[in-house]
């Protein structure tokens, strides 16, 4: 009996020792940013499981902020187990998304072992992103986006329409934006990327549209966020990002292409565009060239440009990152309306006046309306759908400012919204001002604060298409409705937690119909 008390005793001791060296040289690993002198949050083991707690509590870009006016423009934290620079200095983000671009062309690399998910543009890194995206440029041009834009119009045409049935007038209707938008993308992106006509509102069980749904829930999002924390770890566990919906949509597309090529059809979407890529055949009008910094698109060889892996993975990738974003987007530009009423008076002031002087809402009309423009572009400075760019430094790169060379492979992050809220970038930055953007007004915007779509040759390549999206909503909304806040309106709003993501959770208006 004592010889096993003994023996228990030691491997507690054994025991202890252990955990007291492994804390030791876990709280060495998380010294590195004291090492070099820089600010951080992060300094031992101990704050950093707080710090990884308060991710999963707190809502992503309230801790940037915190984080922003504690430890200033430049700090480090740990983003899962590496570490990582963030970095807001505009100058310095203006040498990382285009000077020095060289150095820093790669997001953050990861992959899930799906050759489709593995092939979007958006993770896509080195030869392969510069390959892809020469392909796919000329498909964004303002002269497609021209010929895209009534299939985008008839969207919202219809969604209104459904609308007006539902709201007469003098019966205000009180509603979450987010619940009520949410098929007005999932139509778009049928109708635009895969030529199929829905009609969402009155067909909500349609599998496209509940898959569609599943796809950018907030639980998906939030698996996907575990996926960029510890990819290694979600990918050994063989975790289902989005829920079964990626395969479904794969097969969807890969139906479509197979009917047009048996039948011998083309569409007018982005789909077809990527099917004549994939096989060299995409016709670049010299108005499209002329926008396109891909001008060695000529260059590629004529034969299978693209894979039909690399194919299916830009079709996922324009469903999957297009339908949360625009409805996230358009939630909040209405609740700004809605307790902003004098910038929605100005608003329908010059709805009202484009709608009597143009006989169709098309591209060109809507990327004239100056007060539309400030107004969207204000509402996404207040609340960037992304909260941060993320870039990851392929060569060892010295910042003289702080004195530290970024280590190869170590990822920076750029806040912002962080830098949208800084009130020496934007004075009062609470406030919901459309009047920062005006014509003769932007001047006065420091370049490389205002990042929503990001900046450079990695910047968003579906920039102007996600812009006419929202706008087409925005002007065909207004033209019929008010919105009100009510009692049940969230003042501030609030945030899903855990994402990388801006996800309000509710954002409750009243409807009104215009007489």
């Amino acid at each position: 009996m004592e010889l096993l008390e003994i023996c228990n005793y030691k491997w507690f001791i054994f025991f202890v020792l252990v955990l007291i060296f492994s804390v030791l040289y876990v709280n060495k690993y998380f010294n590195f940013w004291e090492k070099h002198g820089i600010p951080t949050p992060t300094t031992n083991i101990w704050s950093f499981l707080t710090g990884l707690y308060h991710f999963i509590n707190v809502p992503l870009h309230i801790l940037q902020v915190e984080s922003y006016k504690k430890y200033g423009r430049i700090y480090g934290i740990f983003f899962g187990l590496k570490p990582q620079l963030v970095i807001a200095d505009p100058q310095i983000v203006k040498n990382i998304l285009v000077k020095d671009f060289n150095m820093f062309h790669n997001r953050m690399k990861f992959k899930v072992g799906n050759p489709v998910f593995d092939n979007m543009l958006s993770v896509l890194t080195d030869e392969d992103w510069k390959r892809i995206r020469c392909i796919m440029s000329p498909t964004f041009t303002s002269s497609r986006m021209r010929r895209m834009a009534y299939l985008i119009r008839e969207c919202a045409e219809r969604f209104i329409e459904k609308l007006k049935k539902k709201v007469p007038i003098n019966e205000n209707q009180t509603l979450d934006c987010k619940s009520f938008l949410s098929t007005y993308p999932i139509d778009v992106i049928a109708s635009t990327a895969f030529g199929t006509k829905l009609n969402s509102l009155d067909d909500p069980n349609n599998e496209f549209v509940t898959k569609a749904r599943q796809a950018s829930n907030t639980d998906a999002s939030l698996r996907l966020t575990l996926f960029f924390l510890f990819p290694k770890i979600i990918a050994f566990f063989k975790v289902d990002v989005f829920g079964g919906a990626f395969d479904f949509f794969q097969e969807f597309a890969l139906h479509v292409v197979k009917r047009r090529e048996e039948e011998k059809t083309k569409a007018n979407d982005f789909l077809q565009l990527l099917m004549d890529a994939q096989k060299g055949t995409l016709e670049i009008s010299s108005e499209d060239s002329k926008e396109t910094e891909e001008s060695n698109y000529k260059m590629l060889p004529k034969h299978k440009t693209m894979s039909v892996d690399e194919m299916l993975a830009q079709c996922m990738l324009f469903l999957f990152a297009g339908s949360e974003t625009t409805i996230n987007t358009l939630a909040i530009f209405m609740y700004h309306m809605a307790l902003n009423p004098e910038c929605q008076n100005k608003l329908i002031e010059e709805i009202d006046e484009v709608s009597r002087n143009n006989k169709e809402i098309n591209f060109d009309v809507l990327f004239k309306m100056q007060y539309m423009d400030a107004a969207v572009n204000e509402s996404v400075r207040m609340e960037p759908i992304g909260i941060q760019l993320m870039r990851e430094c392929t060569e060892e790169y010295e910042l003289s400012e702080i004195g530290f060379k970024i280590p190869k492979g170590m990822t920076i992050a750029i806040p912002i919204y962080s830098m949208h809220h800084d009130k020496e970038f934007y004075p009062n930055p609470e406030k919901f001002d459309p009047e920062r953007f005006l014509p003769e007004n932007r001047h006065s915007i420091l370049p490389y604060t205002y990042l929503p779509f990001g900046e450079g040759p990695r910047n968003c390549i579906g920039m102007r298409f996600a812009i006419m999206v929202v706008k087409m909503f925005i002007f065909h909304l207004f033209r019929d409705f008010r919105v009100h806040a009510t009692e049940e309106t969230k003042k501030p709003l609030e945030f899903f937690r855990g994402q990388g993501l801006i996800q309000p959770k509710k954002v409750i208006v009243e409807l009104e119909r215009r007489k």
